[in-house]
């Protein structure tokens, strides 16, 4: 890319909701290199909002205004529900414009296809937000994965969900889509773009999506068992009826086990409004790892401080040609094909071979 070393990149965001303030601007914001320049929002409680935290931020209240503009601006993300993903990545894209979409990068796989074809076409850079590849568990996983003795590792259990027993109002909640796939799509798209970035491709996937809660409209509870092409097994569970605490992830192998408990902390923390330079941000509140040995002996290893910035600091160096894209646009679009199959293998009841 290679853009100018001594500026500030202006960054522009469209949408300004729950993910757009809470994780787009705060880190955008906070990165060095990086400026908050534009916010695109139709809500007058987000505007005030950022004329409050971001008073240099040129506020959008109409698409087209900000299209217009648009070359004023280095780079645009996404932040808006993922039924729009398409519309605005099109428009961006088309505009020779670098490009961030949150996940999921769109509401099927089949969007999301057509996203990375104008892409492809334009030449457009894009990159996906799969920030949750640096949460403290993950890379502590992959620290340890590297340093310790594990044997052939035969399986992997993912838990990763919360306990809403009500049915919130917010648009991950509603039908969007003729076919929605809410937690799956919401949740799924971290959890198994994590174990695919950890062990590899997946050959198989077996699925089973449902809906739990009495008045859920779209799916709130999954698990999905993935057979990567080493032969690792891993087990996916997640939704929004998981009220017990058990291990965040558990990796078996032959000749040990790892196991992680608590999960990352970096979501509450960027809620109620820790700065990413606090030194207990991205800590987790049990910042430690257990490793069997072969022996049956446990130790008590401390665990990696997560650090979900690392997207925007690696989107900032990919811009200024340092630096690969954090995360290639196809590799998302590949996750999101994967939970489409296990969609499928649910409905169906059957394991589907890729």
């Amino acid at each position: 890319m290679g853009q100018e070393q001594n500026h500030n990149l202006k960054i522009a965001l469209i949408g300004f909701g729950f993910v757009g303030r809470v994780f787009h601007a705060n880190m955008i914001d906070q990165t060095e290199g990086l400026e908050l320049s534009a916010v695109v929002t139709h809500n007058e409680r987000a505007t005030a909002q950022v004329h409050q935290l971001y008073p240099r931020a040129r506020v959008y209240d109409n698409n087209d205004d900000f299209f217009k503009d648009i070359d004023r601006y280095d780079a645009v993300s996404i932040g808006t529900p993922d039924d729009t993903h398409l519309e605005f990545a099109t428009r961006v894209m088309q505009a020779g414009k670098p490009v961030v979409i949150d996940k999921p990068v769109a509401g099927s796989s089949q969007e999301a296809n057509k996203i990375l074809d104008v892409a492809q076409a334009t030449g457009t850079p894009a990159a996906a937000f799969q920030n949750r590849r640096h949460d403290a568990e993950i890379l502590t996983a992959s620290k340890y994965l590297k340093e310790l003795d594990l044997g052939r590792i035969i399986r992997v259990e993912s838990r990763y969900g919360s306990f809403r027993p009500n049915v919130e109002t917010g648009w991950r909640e509603q039908k969007t889509h003729d076919q929605p796939r809410g937690a799956l799509f919401d949740l799924g798209a971290h959890t198994l773009d994590q174990v695919v970035q950890l062990f590899g491709p997946v050959t198989s996937i077996y699925g089973e999506v449902s809906t739990q809660r009495e008045d859920a409209v779209v799916p709130d509870d999954f698990f999905i068992a993935a057979t990567h092409q080493q032969g690792i097994i891993s087990h996916i569970v997640g939704g929004l009826v998981q009220s017990t605490r058990q291990p965040r992830l558990t990796i078996q192998g032959t000749l040990g086990s790892l196991q992680i408990n608590d999960q990352d902390p970096e979501e509450d923390q960027l809620k109620a409004g820790m700065r990413i330079d606090d030194p207990h941000f991205g800590v987790m509140s049990d910042p430690t790892a257990c490793y069997i040995d072969r022996e049956g002996e446990e130790h008590i290893l401390p665990a990696v401080r997560g650090w979900q910035p690392a997207f925007y600091e690696g989107w900032r160096d990919f811009l200024r040609g340092k630096a690969d894209n954090p995360v290639p646009l196809a590799e998302s679009v590949h996750v999101l094909e994967l939970l489409d199959q296990a969609m499928l293998s649910s409905q169906d009841r059957r394991i589907i071979q890729e």
